[in-house]
């Protein structure tokens, strides 16, 4: 706190204080008051922070090193939002997926297959998958090139979503090309 805004605070309490007969007083009230003031505006950060969904700059892909996980790997960490996001390069350009073990592969939104230079426009969806939101149209694309953490894939099958999509999904068609994912607390280990 400020000098100025201290002494002027001083003042206020002294000045309550004489006008109500006790400095005393006067002074647990505004320490009361500044306590309730601070409680609410740090649950306010807090709820902020809990709900908050997760920023491109907040999602990591690190390298795990041997002595972390026995061994080389991807390791993802957990978002506040409880998925795990991974960030590929398709086609030369940088996607952020949401790992899905419940999809069966690589999904694209239309506006990532379109960063990958894919026309979502001229694609024939021809594909109907059965999703928690009821029956969405898909079609099937192959990905010339996806790169994670030094780990180049080529020729790999994806699909691209016809419907309401925000996030890329990163599926099991792409997830069993390693041979080991584990989840530990709050990370996802991805070996080859």
């Amino acid at each position: 706190m400020e000098p100025a805004v201290g002494l002027l605070v001083l003042a206020l309490v002294c000045l309550i204080g004489t006008l109500f007969g006790s400095v005393a007083w006067a002074a647990r009230t505004a320490l009361s008051a500044f306590a309730l003031t601070g409680l609410f505006i740090g649950s306010v950060l807090v709820y902020q922070q809990l709900t908050a969904a997760p920023s491109q700059t907040a999602l990591t892909t690190t390298r795990a090193g041997g002595a972390e996980t026995g061994g080389n790997g991807v390791v993802l960490r957990r978002q506040r939002d409880g998925h795990f996001y991974a960030n590929l390069q398709v086609n030369g350009a940088d996607i952020t997926f949401v790992v899905d073990t419940g999809a069966t592969s690589i999904v694209l939104t239309r506006a990532d297959a379109a960063r990958a230079g894919i026309d979502p426009g001229s694609l024939r969806y021809t594909g109907i998958a059965a999703t928690a939101n009821g029956p969405v149209r898909f079609a099937p694309v192959t990905l010339d090139r996806v790169l994670l953490e030094g780990s180049t894939d080529r020729d790999v099958a994806a699909t691209v979503n016809d419907g309401r999509l925000e996030t890329s999904l990163l599926g099991m068609s792409y997830l069993e090309r390693y041979a080991e994912l584990t989840i530990s607390g709050d990370r996802m280990i991805l070996r080859r």
